[in-house]
């Protein structure tokens, strides 16, 4: 059987990093009084110093960490904008490379003969 996994607040993390710092404590004796894991309440105490400007540089920031996956969307929007090939030819059965091929083909011009029996039958 799976377990779910936990999710916390913003503001339950707050108190847990404040518990580390204003209590006295280290972050073993806090995550183990309070049922957490010592990484995950080490993960919140090395963000919360990160947002306050005093990580090493190494962490990104939740404004970083925000704009990070915004531009990753966009990116994949991007892509899915300028190279939608592959989703046209899923649809009739066709491959890429045929399609591609049928691109770099020349164009014959029009024969007026075979216009006209073609438009008579």
């Amino acid at each position: 059987m799976t377990s779910k996994r936990r999710s916390f607040t913003p503001e339950y993390k707050a108190e847990v990093v404040g518990l580390v710092r204003e209590g006295g404590k280290d972050i073993s004796a806090v995550a183990r009084d309070l049922g957490l894991t010592e990484s995950a309440v080490r993960n919140w105490v090395s963000l919360s110093d990160a947002d306050a400007g005093r990580g090493d540089g190494k962490i990104l920031t939740t404004s970083e960490r925000e704009e990070l996956s915004q531009l990753r969307r966009e990116v994949r929007q991007l892509r899915m904008e300028r190279y939608p090939v592959k989703r046209l030819c899923r649809l009739p059965g066709v491959s890429r490379s045929g399609f591609y091929d049928h691109l770099g083909r020349q164009r014959e011009p029009p024969d007026p003969e075979r216009e006209e029996k073609r438009m008579w039958t």
